[in-house]
């Protein structure tokens, strides 16, 4: 008997040791969460900028076609500034779509590091039944176990 109370009991603290834990990987899927949002916010600002910059460029293009019609001697050098300012939007394009993509990915992420907690948080609170169920059963246990040494103290008391 006394066996299987101590076993309860290192059973309970283990429970009470796992969901330490899991509160912890809460609290740190939490933080994550808000780091990753905050990344985010970022890369949503960097999409901002990028298209800030791929405007910008645009008006540059049109400014050195202006400038080419005006400086023939210079139309080689203007030509191959072009080239280069073109291959760069195309290169700001295609970052802006992995920056696009990434945001993608990262709110998917969200969403399941969100559902995880929620997983995590139902896990917790049937642990904690659980626990509360663990104690109730030793309470009775003990009750269970004085009552029956009671019952011996007046079983050896009483004479035959």
């Amino acid at each position: 008997m006394k066996k299987d109370i101590r076993k309860l009991e290192k059973d309970i603290r283990k429970l009470k040791k796992d969901i330490r834990k899991l509160e912890k990987d809460i609290r740190k899927l939490k933080k994550d969460i808000r780091k990753l949002k905050k990344d985010i916010r970022k890369l949503k600002k960097d999409i901002r900028k990028l298209k800030k910059d791929i405007r910008k460029l645009k008006k540059d293009i049109r400014k050195l076609k202006k400038d080419i019609r005006k400086l023939k001697k210079d139309i080689r050098k203007l030509k191959k500034d072009i080239r280069k300012l073109k291959k760069d939007i195309r290169k700001l394009k295609k970052d802006i779509r992995k920056l696009e993509k990434d945001i993608r990915k990262l709110k998917k992420d969200i969403r399941k590091l969100k559902k995880d907690i929620r997983k995590l948080e139902k896990d917790i609170r049937k642990l904690e039944k659980d626990i509360r169920k663990l104690e109730k059963d030793i309470r009775k246990l003990k009750k269970d176990t004085t009552t029956c040494n009671q019952d011996d103290t007046r079983f050896v008391a009483t004479p035959i």
